[in-house]
């Protein structure tokens, strides 16, 4: 049963393979290290439903030491200001939500948003490219906006 087992998860997985083997497997590449705050352009692939798709920006919401060591980060993605913009020429935010503006990230091609109601854990095989990274301000801003999320008090 366990070597059924342990077939099984070398079949899946080939990092998993026995130690006679590992000259055959692919070598062991360590994830990527993405710092919190990190700006990424990612691939969010085939989704459901009003999830956040296709290729965006988003931001990098983990703990560094979380980031170093896992094959995964957890992201809010970006939408386009002008997506918000209402006949009054305002933009209309929700409590979860933070505008990010150009002028102060010249990476960004246009004013964005970062949709905290849409954070997602995403493989680190996802990102397509390092694009910056917001300051500390910001990701103040974005925290409070998480705790709304989560009811989490300010």
């Amino acid at each position: 049963m366990e070597e059924s087992l342990q077939n099984q998860s070398s079949q899946q997985n080939p990092s998993l393979q026995p130690s006679s083997s590992i000259s055959s497997a692919q070598p062991y590449e360590r994830p990527l290290f993405y710092p919190r705050g990190s700006v990424l352009r990612v691939d969010f692939g085939d989704v459901i439903g009003r999830e956040a798709n296709g290729t965006r920006y988003c931001v990098v919401l983990s703990f560094d030491t979380f980031n170093m060591h896992s094959p995964n980060v957890v992201v809010a993605p970006f939408t386009k200001a002008a997506n918000r913009l209402q006949e009054n020429n305002e933009i209309r935010l929700l409590g979860t939500q933070h505008l990010i503006l150009q002028k102060d990230y010249p990476f960004l091609h246009t004013d964005s948003i970062v949709l905290t109601e849409s954070i997602r854990s995403i493989s680190k095989e996802r990102v397509k490219a390092y694009i910056g990274y917001l300051d500390s301000k910001d990701m103040k801003m974005i925290d409070q906006c998480t705790k709304l999320l989560f009811n989490l008090g300010a």
